[in-house]
């Protein structure tokens, strides 16, 4: 089985050298693959090649794999990201995550809040869109510990409260429920 090597551009402009292998014995073509691999391992990258939109599609799940474990993209030899890049990283996570909510694409902006929150922990209104976005696709149990987050970064919030309390009641427990509600009332939320 032949192997085709092609030249992939990145954002950046450089190229990248990409062996694809003509069928779909991935392992046999990686095999014949690794001599080259060896000589140049950051330029040669083993593909199997998915077609049209196939491959952007596993490009693209992989990436929100890598998001939603925790893993920051770092190729051989790079240093960890920087504060600054992070800082960029943020950014762009936290847009990607508004524009997603706002055109009702609702498991993207999940993806985008719950990767934002991780790089920055005390990001209030991740935490409320995470939270309140749950609660409204009935994830009752998985909306709790946002909502609970929340209301630690921010106590005097009545409506987020209400929304702990409810997911509460939700999955059954009825004695923080009710005093959750308790609280969402004495912050004026009624």
């Amino acid at each position: 089985m032949a192997a085709t090597f092609d030249y992939l551009s990145t954002t950046d402009g450089s190229a990248h050298r990409v062996c694809t292998p003509r069928r779909s014995r991935a392992k046999e073509s990686l095999l014949r693959c690794r001599p080259r691999l060896e000589e140049d391992p950051l330029k040669v990258t083993p593909l199997r090649r998915f077609g049209g939109s196939g491959l952007i599609h596993l490009a693209v799940m992989s990436g929100v794999l890598a998001v939603l474990c925790g893993f920051a993209p770092v190729a051989i030899g790079q240093s960890p990201s920087s504060p600054s890049q992070d800082s960029k990283r943020f950014e762009a996570l936290s847009a990607d995550a508004a524009s997603a909510r706002d055109a009702g694409h609702t498991d993207v902006a999940l993806q985008n809040y719950q990767a934002a929150v991780h790089l920055r922990p005390d990001w209030e209104e991740g935490w409320w869109y995470l939270g309140t976005l749950l609660y409204d696709s009935d994830h009752f149990d998985e909306a709790i510990p946002p909502l609970r987050r929340f209301v630690e970064l921010d106590p005097k919030i009545g409506a987020a409260w209400a929304f702990l309390g409810l997911c509460e009641f939700e999955t059954g427990d009825y004695a923080d429920s009710y005093s959750h509600l308790q609280s969402a009332k004495e912050l004026g939320f009624s």
